[in-house]
C-alpha cells in the first residue's frame, strides 16, 4: 500500500490545482482527464506487479475509497467537458432546459441504484467484502458488469458505481 499511497498523495496535490482552476476551459478539463487517467494506469501497474495489498482490508480500502476517488474525478472531468462542449449557444430558456435534463439524468442514476446509494451515504461497511473484493463478484440488479470485460484484476463489481457517487 505504500506505493499506492505515494501515488495518491501526488495525485491529490496536482488535482487540487486543476480543481481550483477555471473548469469552464476545456484545456483544464483535459488536464484533469489526463492526470486522472494516468493515475489509474499507475495504480493498475502497481497492483499487477503485486505491490498492492497485504491484507483484504487494504484491497477493500483501495476499491472502496482510493480508486473511486480518482475514477470519480476522471468521470467528473469527462462529463463536465461533454457538458461544456454541448452547451447550447441559445437563449436562457434553452440553457435551463439543458441543465434540467442533466440534473434529471443524475437523479435517475441515483434512483436506479438507491440501495447502494443508501449504503454509501450511511457509511456502512458490513457488505464491503462483497462489493469491494475482486474475489467476490457480487452481481446485483443494476450492477455494473463492465469489470468482467475491462479488467477483472483491477476492478470489482461496485468500484465504478462508487466512483459515480
Amino acid at each position: 500500500m505504500e506505493s499506492i499511497n505515494l501515488v495518491l498523495k501526488e495525485y491529490k496535490l496536482q488535482v487540487r490545482i486543476i480543481e481550483n482552476s477555471d473548469l469552464t476551459k476545456i484545456r483544464n478539463l483535459k488536464e484533469g482527464i489526463n492526470l486522472s487517467g494516468q493515475t489509474i494506469l499507475d495504480f493498475r501497474l502497481i497492483i499487477r506487479a503485486g505491490n498492492g495489498f497485504s491484507a483484504q482490508e487494504d484491497e477493500i480500502h483501495f476499491f472502496k475509497n482510493i480508486k473511486p476517488f480518482i475514477l470519480g474525478r476522471l468521470q467528473f472531468f469527462g462529463e463536465l467537458q461533454k457538458f461544456e462542449l454541448k452547451w447550447p449557444k441559445a437563449d436562457v430558456k434553452t440553457q435551463k432546459k439543458y441543465i434540467r435534463a442533466a440534473l434529471k439524468k443524475i437523479d435517475q442514476h441515483k434512483n436506479d441504484n438507491i440501495n447502494f446509494w443508501r449504503y454509501v451515504k450511511n457509511k456502512q461497511s458490513q457488505q464491503d467484502s462483497l462489493y469491494f473484493l475482486r474475489s467476490t463478484r457480487q452481481i446485483g440488479i443494476n450492477c455494473d458488469m463492465s469489470h468482467y470485460i475491462v479488467d477483472p484484476e483491477f476492478s470489482t463489481s461496485y468500484d465504478n458505481l462508487m466512483a459515480h457517487f
